[in-house]
């Protein structure tokens, strides 16, 4: 009994074991079933993603290769076709495995969805440029001649001795010291001061000289030089530019929206130096690869860009040539996936130049004796040179000093190498002022260093600065420009430049460009070709007597120049006409030109403006003789639209003493003054209605230009600005304290008038200029006493004339001072009703 409840227990147990079992195995066979499917949900899942991205992949980079259409067919399989789930996993893990070598290689060439580019082709070389010609060998030097003795100057003439003084006055005979004169108070012993002028005999110093010929050594033997100065090596031939190189391949890759793309880069070289032409801008080309297209934008270092450049895609363009627009600009570009930037330093051939920074594109010849110098103010040397630049009154400019230096000596300013084939107009303004100026030329200068002149001046020109332009025409050779300045024999022969300016094409004139006093041609007058007879260039007094000038009005002597008609030959009736080049002035203009009609047989002188297309209009005209003195005819050219010319032209009378001369033609681009009355005068045509005192010592001088050597006084007028314009002066040789008066006519009494002029004083010792109310020719009151030294320059003043009982006249009473240095003048005076403002 008790073993079979034993037994009993024992296969209860079991059972209960084997159910417990059963339970386990199912329950685990059921959680390994659920873990089974959801990771096949997954796989499936993950399957399905890599699925879509395949299918973006290829709607995307639609250029695939074969390895990616294997790749797909194994992933099209369907499912179904495997039974073992092992299988199913090891495509899923393999798929999964491709798909992670695809994001890490970004697409890269193996697998063929964006293909990296090809490599460029290599640029062709070059054409090799054409080898320079040889220099040709300078000739050999010429022996120095040996130097003569230098022939000693004569002894000054001695001064007339000074005439006894009046009585009372013979006590200044202490005066003594210079050339024994008898006192100052002798008029003609001050004469005698004339003898120092003798001194001038000491020019024979220049003779001594001749010296250093005596002493013969390297002198005698001319510095043989050795052989003559090779010619310069031709320059080296252009070297072919290198083909460019091939565009580089740039690696595209997927960014994180699954798009193809390429970052950006520069074709072509990442830094450049752009030269700009003269007087033309520059295009800078940024030009960028990549995809997406970039985004370019501009921008200049340390500045804004400038207000006329414009953008044109990856073009920036730059119209202008100013010195401004140079600089360093960038180009940046960005299309999202990167960006690249390239640098342009762009420069500009400046060959205009106001010298305000420094030589711009000129520069020192290295074949000349001294150099030009860079500089502001008043040159060292007094009496020569400008005072201050052209441009602002108080910048700079480059001149040549001459306080050093040998007589001849000359500085060079060559401009880069220009292209031949453009016809070229060159601009500038020059200074040549003092007693010893010399020349200043231009030249074209070629690469075999030969030269041709294109333009010349030479002497001194007043203390003014003057315009010139000269059209340069195109050659097949390029070259260079010389401007070239030589000394004079002492140092007041300073001369200076400013404002180059140099353009393409003919020079458009202006009034400026009317200028010219015949010294060195007729300028940019040409003569007609309709007439019957040409005008000539003349110096000194006409080859008929009893017609034409003695002399030039610009100099006054047998050394200067004019135009004229000659009448010895030809038809009565004959015409000859000079023709300004084209003009191009909107605004109205001043002309003047002095004229010169003396003889008998004198016919007439027109002067015409010719619109372009129209017919000419006259604009003055004089018919017969005016008298054996220069005279000034000015007048206003209207403003016009149109181009114009002024014709000067002469016309031959019935007999040979008819000739006609003029000189000194001014253009102001502005109108000429209104009509002067009969009380106004600028002393271009005399005294107007003005007369000489006759109860005075001596009279007022009328002059133009600087004054006489070794005295103080204006360089220029007041009224032309120029030193071909007129004044009138005190006379300072004879300086003993006379009067001279100048008198207006008669003015009308119970009227208030207002008396404006300019006087010039300066010096030492001066006298004094008084204006005086006078009554039948005796003075009643003293207006108004200027008796102190002003400071050089041309000085304004006015004097209010109150109503009188009567009627009166005004005298403008000039005193010398004591000694010769010293100096009174006066110009433009007026005289209007009212008082003064």
């Amino acid at each position: 009994m008790a073993m079979t409840d034993s037994t009993g227990g024992t296969s209860r147990a079991l059972f209960v074991l084997a159910a417990v079992l059963f339970i386990v195995h199912n329950v685990v066979f059921v959680v390994f079933t659920v873990r089974q499917f959801n990771e096949e949900e997954l796989l499936r899942q993950q399957y399905q993603d890599q699925q879509e991205r395949i299918r973006l992949l290829k709607r995307r980079c639609p250029s695939l290769q074969t390895k990616r259409e294997a790749l797909v067919d194994i992933l099209d399989t369907p499912e179904e076709d495997h039974s073992n789930k092992r299988q199913t996993n090891a495509l899923l893990e393999r798929l999964i495995t491709e798909q992670e070598l695809i994001l890490e290689k970004h697409c890269s060439n193996g697998t063929g969805f964006c293909v990296q580019g090809e490599k460029g082709d290599t640029g062709p070389l070059g054409d090799t440029g054409p080898k320079g010609l040889l220099g040709t060998v300078g000739q050999n030097g010429e022996m120095g001649d040996n130097g003569t003795q230098g022939i000693q100057g004569p002894p000054g003439i001695k001064g007339q001795a000074g005439q006894t003084g009046e009585p009372g006055l013979k006590g200044e005979q202490g005066m003594d010291g210079l050339q024994g004169d008898k006192g100052l108070s002798g008029q003609q012993g001050i004469e005698g001061e004339q003898g120092i002028n003798g001194t001038s005999g000491l020019q024979g110093a220049k003779g001594m000289k001749g010296d250093a010929g005596m002493i013969g050594d390297p002198g005698a033997k001319g510095e043989p030089g050795g052989v003559g100065v090779k010619g310069d090596a031709g320059l080296p031939g252009v070297k072919g530019s290198k083909g460019e190189q091939g565009i580089d391949g740039h690696t595209p890759y997927v960014d994180s929206n699954c798009t193809c793309v390429v970052q950006p880069y520069i074709i072509g070289p990442t830094k450049e130096t752009i030269v700009g032409k003269r007087n033309g801008g520059v295009t800078l080309n940024c030009t960028v690869g990549g995809d997406p297209p970039s985004k370019v934008t501009w921008m200049k270092t340390g500045s804004t860009l400038p207000l006329d450049a414009t953008q044109q895609g990856s073009l920036l363009i730059i119209p202008g040539s100013r010195s401004t627009d140079a600089g360093e600009y960038k180009c940046l570009a960005d299309n999202g996936a990167g960006h690249v930037e390239k640098t342009f330093n762009v420069k500009f051939l400046a060959l205009s130049c106001d010298f305000e920074r420094d030589f711009c594109s000129w520069t020192q010849s290295q074949k000349d004796n001294t150099d030009w110098i860079y500089h502001t103010g008043g040159t060292p040397t007094g009496s020569t040179g400008p005072s201050s630049d052209h441009t602002t009154g108080h910048g700079y400019y480059v001149y040549m000093e001459t306080s050093l230096g040998n007589i001849n000596d000359k500085a060079d300013l060559v401009s880069p190498v220009l292209g031949g084939n453009t016809v070229t107009c060159l601009r500038m303004w020059y200074h040549m002022f003092g007693t010893d100026v010399n020349t200043l030329t231009v030249f074209k200068e070629y690469q075999n260093g030969s030269r041709t002149s294109i333009w010349h001046e030479d002497g001194d020109q007043g203390n003014q600065w003057t315009h010139m332009a000269v059209t340069i025409p195109a050659t097949p050779q390029s070259y260079r420009v010389v401007l070239e300045a030589q000394r004079g024999k002492s140092i007041e022969g300073d001369i200076a430049l400013d404002d180059i300016e140099v353009t393409d094409g003919v020079c458009t004139m202006t009034a400026l460009d009317l200028n010219c006093d015949f010294e060195s041609g007729t300028c940019l007058w040409n003569q007609a070709t309709d007439d019957e007879k040409d005008l000539i260039i003349n110096n000194g007094a006409t080859p008929s007597m009893q017609t034409g000038p003695s002399a030039d009005h610009t100099r006054k002597d047998a050394r200067g120049h004019y135009l004229y008609l000659e009448t010895s030959t030809g038809t009565a009736g004959d015409t000859a006409r000079i023709v300004s080049p084209l003009l191009t002035n909107k605004e109205a203009m001043c002309f003047s030109v002095w004229y010169h009609m003396s003889g008998s047989g004198v016919e007439s002188l027109n002067v015409y403006v010719q619109k372009h297309g129209e017919a000419r209009q006259m604009m003055w005209t004089h018919k017969g003789s005016q008298g054996n003195e220069w005279k000034l005819a000015r007048f206003t050219v209207p403003a016009s639209a149109k181009q114009y010319n002024i014709i000067i032209e002469m016309t031959k009378g019935a007999n040979s003493y008819g000739d006609i001369a003029i000189d000194d033609i001014t253009g102001t681009a502005k109108s000429c003054p209104p009509p002067a009355n009969s009380l106004d005068c600028d002393f271009e045509s005399q005294l107007c209605s003005w007369t000489q005192a006759t109860k005075d010592d001596f009279d007022w001088s009328i002059k133009s230009g600087p004054p006489s050597r070794g005295y103080v006084g204006p360089p220029t007028d007041h009224t032309l600005q120029t030193g071909s314009g007129h004044y009138i002066y005190l006379d300072p040789k004879f300086a003993s304290a006379e009067t001279a008066g100048l008198v207006s006519p008669l003015l009308t009494s119970n009227t208030i008038f207002c008396l404006d002029f300019w006087y010039y004083i300066d010096g030492q010792n001066i006298g004094s200029l008084r204006i005086r109310r006078m009554v039948f020719d005796v003075p009643v009151d003293t207006l108004s006493l200027l008796d102190a030294d002003a400071g050089k320059g041309w000085h304004h003043t006015t004097v209010k004339i109150d109503s009188y009982w009567t009627q009166f006249n005004l005298d403008i009473e000039g005193t010398r001072g004591t000694v010769s240095n010293s100096y009174i003048a006066i110009d433009d005076v007026t005289v209007s009703q009212g008082g003064c403002k």
